[in-house]
C-alpha cells in the first residue's frame, strides 16, 4: 500500500488526540474537526489507479511482427489485384470479338 505511512501517521495522531484527558478540542483548537473520509477515498482512489499496470509500449519484436504480416498481406492483395486484372482483361477480349 503506497500510502501505508500516511495512513499510519493520521492513525497515530487519532490516537494521541484520542488519549489527552481533560482537554476539550475547544481548548486545543477553534476550529471544527476535519471529515477525513473524503481524504481517505482520494487517497484509496490514487492507489487504485498506481496499482494498474502502465501502458505497453510496442517493442522491436512486436513491431517485427507486424511488418511481417503486413508485407504478407500486401503480397497478397498485389496478386490478387494482378489476377483480377487479367480477368478483366480476358472479358474485355471475349466482349470484343
Amino acid at each position: 500500500m503506497a500510502f501505508a505511512p500516511l495512513y499510519n501517521k493520521i492513525s497515530e495522531l487519532e490516537k494521541k488526540m484520542n488519549s489527552m484527558s481533560g482537554v476539550s478540542m475547544e481548548s486545543v483548537s477553534s476550529h471544527p474537526p476535519v471529515d477525513l473520509d473524503p481524504i481517505y477515498s482520494k487517497l484509496a482512489e490514487i492507489e487504485q489507479k498506481l496499482a494498474e499496470p502502465a501502458t505497453v509500449y510496442a517493442t522491436p519484436e512486436s513491431v517485427a511482427v507486424l511488418v511481417e504480416k503486413y508485407n504478407q498481406v500486401t503480397t497478397v492483395l498485389t496478386q490478387f489485384n494482378m489476377q483480377l486484372s487479367s480477368i478483366v482483361e480476358r472479358i474485355n477480349a471475349l466482349e470484343a470479338k
